[in-house]
């Protein structure tokens, strides 16, 4: 009976190493890959600190109603079919490279 206690410890221990922190991990791509298109200024900033807020649940304003990304659901995310040159909105980005297959799957 005692067992059963564990599982959801489990579960949550399993999550959590599966997670991906934006500050650490998803920042950096934006910093060296992005930054120098969507800077401080213009209509899209990713520089840190206003990064995750002009994204996550934020409406974009070239594929509105579409939203930039959509937290769990990659596919629905204007950012992660850009990074993926998936066509749907757009051209790959960034503009003149592409990001890494360990990178993109960060994003995702």
């Amino acid at each position: 009976m005692k067992r059963w206690y564990l599982f959801p410890v489990l579960i949550l221990m399993a999550i959590s190493a599966f997670a991906v922190d934006f500050d650490t991990e998803i920042q950096p791509i934006f910093t060296n890959s992005c930054v120098g298109c969507h800077g401080s200024s213009g209509g899209l900033s990713l520089v840190a600190g206003s990064s995750f807020n002009n994204l996550v649940d934020a409406t974009s304003q070239g594929y509105s109603p579409a939203v930039r990304v959509v937290p769990g659901d990659p596919g629905a995310s204007v950012l992660y079919n850009m990074v993926a040159g998936t066509g749907v909105y757009g051209q790959r980005m960034p503009q003149g490279g592409q990001l890494t297959a360990e990178q993109i799957a960060l994003i995702d």
